[in-house]
C-alpha cells in the first residue's frame, strides 16, 4: 500500500504495517480531495453557499513576470498579475451597514447542515 502516512508526519518507520492512525490520515487526505472544489479550488462549503460573496484580488509573481516579459516584450496588460478570489459573508454593524466580513466565515459544519 506504500509509505505509511505516520511514517513522515510522526518519523515513524515506513516498512512497518499501517495501524489505525495511518488509515485516519488518508481517510482525511480523501476527504480534503473530496471536498475541493474542481473549478476553483476553495472548499465546497464556502464556493458553494449562496450566503458567501467572493471578490477579486491579484497577485504578482515577480518570476513569471519576468518570464511573461520576456515572451511579450509589450504588453499592456501588467505581466505576472494573476486574478485570485477572496471569500467573504455580508455583515452589518451598529448602524445596519452592510460590509464585507473576511473573519466571519461559515464552517464546515454550517455548510453541510444547510445540505440537511
Amino acid at each position: 500500500m506504500g509509505i505509511r502516512p505516520t511514517a513522515t508526519v510522526f518519523e515513524k518507520q515506513p516498512s512497518d504495517p499501517w495501524d489505525h492512525a495511518d488509515f485516519r490520515l488518508l481517510e482525511a487526505y480523501q476527504i480534503l480531495q473530496d471536498e475541493t472544489c474542481g473549478n476553483c479550488g476553495h472548499p465546497l462549503w464556502l464556493c458553494r453557499n449562496p450566503d458567501v460573496f467572493w471578490e477579486v484580488r491579484t497577485d504578482l509573481c515577480a518570476a513569471e513576470k519576468e518570464i511573461e516579459s520576456w515572451h511579450k516584450k509589450q504588453t499592456k496588460e501588467k505581466p505576472g498579475v494573476h486574478p485570485r478570489t477572496v471569500p467573504y459573508v455580508l455583515s452589518s454593524d451598529e448602524r445596519g451597514v452592510m460590509s464585507p466580513d473576511y473573519d466571519n466565515l461559515p464552517s464546515r459544519a454550517d455548510f453541510f447542515k444547510l445540505e440537511d
